[in-house]
């Protein structure tokens, strides 16, 4: 009850610089959403252009699995 009555009374002035923050922060959430949007299609498209040439010439034995240079996954996932 209290909180309607402190909603029905003039609303309280918020200092210039709240203001400012309030508006980067919305800003930044915009940004944020547009990104998480755009970026799920944009993933799996970009492997698909990557691995795709490789695969095709694994298939075709152009290359072998063991003729591969997975030194640099080994490196990765140690440091993970």
């Amino acid at each position: 009850m209290m909180t309607l009555r402190q909603l029905a009374a003039e609303p309280h002035t918020l200092p210039t610089q709240t203001t400012w923050y309030l508006i980067d922060l919305a800003e930044a959430k915009g940004k944020q959403e547009l990104f998480t949007r755009q970026s799920p299609p944009k993933k799996p498209r970009s492997f698909t252009v990557l691995f795709r040439p490789l695969l095709h010439r694994l298939m075709t034995a152009q290359i072998r699995v063991h003729d591969l240079d997975l030194s640099l996954l080994q490196q990765d996932a140690q440091a993970s």
